[in-house]
């Protein structure tokens, strides 16, 4: 191979790599757009989010969903309900300062991405706005659910509950 030749494949080779780069940086920056039922300003907002509430006993303890009740977070005008499927009214509702709110750690392995306080309890909740999987684990989707949860704790605190340390 000549030398005038790698001095023009070289370039192009350093050029195309860099292209592909800022290619993946663009795709990786884009903002998905918004899902219904979450309303992206705290104040004065409202959201539905499907929900996983574990339940209590060894099996609770682990994460596992046999135990667990589904159903839905409804936020309205600063009141918080837990409606579970197939229910005709709400399990029960709690204004939001009277909650307060936190998000798992990163090294805690419970199943649950957040905890929520208040006059219903000490509950360890899942929250999504995509269908929650019930009999098996999907790592990406409980990646985003856990964005999902941030989410959900960042709404809770701008209406008035209270961050868990």
């Amino acid at each position: 191979m000549s030398v005038t030749l790698l001095f023009v494949l070289v370039p192009a080779a350093v050029a195309i790599g860099f292209a592909l780069i800022i290619g993946i940086i663009l795709l990786a920056s884009r903002r998905r757009p918004e899902q219904h039922g979450w309303v992206a300003t705290p104040a004065g907002g409202q959201g539905t989010w499907n929900a996983e509430v574990l339940g209590e006993g060894g099996l609770g303890a682990l994460g596992g969903t046999l135990a667990s009740t589904f159903g839905t977070f409804r936020l309205e005008a600063g009141v918080l309900t837990f409606t579970p499927v197939d229910a005709a009214a709400p399990a029960w509702w709690a204004h939001c300062r009277d909650l307060a709110v936190g998000r798992r750690g990163f090294l805690e392995i419970d199943g649950a991405d957040l905890r929520l306080v208040g006059p219903m309890g000490d509950l360890r909740c899942n929250v999504s706005l995509e269908r929650i999987n019930r009999m098996s684990r999907n790592t990406i989707k409980d990646l985003r659910e856990r964005d999902y949860a941030a989410q959900f704790v960042e709404v809770l605190v701008g209406h008035g509950a209270r961050p868990l340390s």
